[in-house]
């Protein structure tokens, strides 16, 4: 089915000259002008205005056209709209406010995920497998509820251990520790509990990849770096809400200090 593929050139073209400034707010297009720059068919541009109207970058109206909408208007946390920024010369103002976002939300989330932990010991280790089933018909639910909720702790903490063991090894730059540092920014926001903080990990893995895309990652990450997400994911683990939380701010910190916006 050739349309979804030829569709989706029109979108990102479009997209990324949109969050670039090269069609600047308020510049008008017509559907006869983008099929004839792309030689697309009616149908097909149509389908892509309606996706970059669904990301907030375009309003098409009738006898009018279809109008670039200002940054304000935009689904700024959408991942297609993230990698088309951190594609344009906006790319360092984009990074900043993200960093910015992290800053303010994994704080929170850790702080979240050990308080969930302090509440119920055992169920945050049954993702390891350290606690046993339960074999009583009196069993408390929703301690079973919370040891599934808590099962992304143990993960976590596989995931601060490889980002360590492969950052000691000047590997920041590969694409395993790459993909292990969005594990772990993932995992800490669904370990939070909240469905909020859960529903930003596509977020912030598109930052954390873009990061890494930009050349921003060192090789050899600093030793402080790799033992703050490993003490994060203890303090997790061991539910202590203040560490956990302490650790989280310092990594966003860190990154933000790196970047330039603090």
């Amino acid at each position: 089915m050739p349309a979804p593929v030829l569709h989706s050139e029109v979108v990102r073209v479009l997209g990324e000259e949109i969050v670039g400034g090269v069609l600047p707010a308020g510049h008008v297009l017509s559907l006869a002008g983008i099929e004839e720059r792309f030689s697309r068919s009616r149908t097909v541009v149509r389908e892509a205005v309606r996706v970059l109207e669904s990301l907030g970058l375009v309003v098409p109206k009738r006898r009018v056209g279809v109008t670039v909408q200002p940054s304000s208007a935009w689904s700024v946390l959408s991942p297609q709209v993230i990698a088309w920024r951190l594609a344009s010369d906006a790319r360092e103002e984009q990074l900043r406010s993200l960093t910015q976002l992290r800053q303010a939300v994994e704080p929170a989330a850790a702080r979240a995920a050990a308080l969930r932990v302090a509440e119920h010991p055992g169920g945050a280790r049954k993702g390891g497998g350290h606690a046993a089933a339960p074999d009583s018909a009196d069993a408390d639910p929703s301690a079973d509820d919370a040891g599934a909720d808590h099962q992304p702790v143990a993960a976590l903490l596989a995931a601060a251990s490889r980002l360590h063991e492969l950052g000691l090894r000047g590997e920041g730059t590969g694409e395993e520790y790459i993909e292990a540092d969005v594990a772990f920014h993932g995992l800490l926001l669904r370990a939070s509990g909240n469905e909020m903080f859960a529903a930003l990990e596509s977020t912030i893995a598109e930052v954390l990849r873009g990061r890494a895309q930009l050349g921003r990652n060192p090789e050899w990450p600093t030793r402080r770096a790799l033992d703050l997400h490993l003490e994060l994911a203890r303090a997790i683990e061991e539910g202590c809400a203040e560490v956990a939380e302490a650790a989280a701010h310092a990594i966003a910190g860190d990154v933000l200090r790196e970047i330039g916006g603090e």
